[in-house]
């Protein structure tokens, strides 16, 4: 027997959550290979490119902050640099 009353999201919701988990599936995808490449690059021992990914992500985490205009104190941006300079 059926129930009485069966209760269905509307579309625009469903389709909502559809979009949702769809980025979210890429989202954890993209990080899953990029893990998985670190790991590949570590283990083979490929310190250079290794290093010029670190380089490459901080520096784009550093615009991103300085586009963002975060503010921040003189110790901590220099030790952020400095961290930014040796790796």
């Amino acid at each position: 027997m059926l129930p009485a009353c069966i209760y269905l999201l509307p579309l625009s919701s469903v389709k909502t959550l559809g979009e949702a988990f769809a980025n979210a599936l890429v989202i954890v995808i993209s990080m899953g290979t990029l893990t998985f490449g670190i790991v590949l690059l570590y283990r083979y021992q490929c310190m250079f490119c290794l290093k010029g990914y670190l380089i490459f992500s901080f520096t784009l985490l550093l615009v991103r902050l300085k586009a963002t205009r975060v503010g921040w104190d003189g110790c901590t941006q220099q030790c952020v640099r400095r961290l930014g300079v040796v790796g």
